[in-house]
């Protein structure tokens, strides 16, 4: 039953795009600040947060051409601060069997793809302004799936780089991927796997060097070797893997990525 629940984004050449950051701080206008859609709601670090969008485009005889879309992250509840990290992709995807229905006989299905991390204090980390995804046209029915990874927040609290030691004298970790057994704090087998990945993935956030020092600080091997698949067989085979596998498999897209998923389903229709 859950692949029927969606979303319903609304396409409206109408919606009028956020100029700047100050306008949702000063209130307005009111067409600039308002109308964003729901695409994504998750409870990582216990904080209940909601990423919601705005689809910026225009209605032609070929269908909603898609020029633009913003992204606004709202915390709801807990004691974190989720906010964005900078990553934002939009890739068609395959259809799966449960998404064809004979009134959309030519559906098409994207994967929307959010960078999100911890102790983002300031409102400009909560707010993605300029992402244009390439050439996509959206029809009533096509379908979307949002999901969202999560990276390191501030490395200088939590000593995440910094080895063993300096990690024993921290005054927060980050709980999804560092654990605090009696005076030992250290990287989980998860975290470590979860690290490799997106560091292929967002290596401009998560460095070789920063991969290099929670992998094997004294390794001499090439990241790419560090980066091969076999590396991955830990991630499959932990109990973090085994709940991702089993319940929200890792999205395969056309171009071969794969990124880690929550899948959240949403249905386009035009206005």
């Amino acid at each position: 039953m859950h692949e029927n629940i969606k979303y319903s984004i609304v396409l409206d050449s109408s919606t009028q795009e956020l100029i700047s950051v100050a306008q949702i701080r000063d209130q307005g206008p009111k067409a600039r600040i308002s109308y964003w859609q729901s695409v994504l709601s998750n409870n990582a670090y216990d904080t209940h947060h909601f990423a919601y969008g705005k689809f910026i485009g225009t209605q032609q005889n070929d269908g909603f051409h898609l020029n633009l879309i913003q992204l606004f992250m709202e915390n709801y509840t807990g004691n974190f601060t989720i906010g964005f990290n900078g990553f934002v992709d939009m890739v068609e995807i395959e259809l799966h069997e449960s998404d064809y229905d004979e009134r959309y006989p030519n559906r098409k299905k994207y994967l929307l793809i959010m960078g999100m991390e911890a102790m983002k204090e300031n409102l400009e980390d909560r707010v993605i302004m300029d992402f244009s995804p390439n050439n996509v046209i959206l029809h009533d029915g096509d379908l979307m799936i949002a999901t969202s990874f999560y990276t390191p927040f501030k490395p200088e609290i939590s000593k995440i780089y910094s080895g063993n030691e300096a990690m024993k004298s921290v005054g927060i970790i980050d709980e999804m991927f560092m654990e605090r057994i009696g005076s030992d704090i250290r990287i989980t087998y998860e975290g470590k796997a979860m690290l490799r990945l997106l560091h292929n993935i967002v290596p401009d956030i998560i460095t070789a060097d920063n991969l290099r020092s929670v992998v094997d600080p004294d390794s001499t091997k090439t990241m790419s070797e560090l980066n091969k698949v076999e590396d991955f067989i830990m991630l499959k085979n932990s109990n973090y893997g085994q709940g991702i596998h089993n319940d929200f498999p890792f999205i395969q897209t056309k171009t071969g990525i794969s990124y880690p998923c929550i899948p959240t389903n949403s249905i386009f229709y035009t206005k």
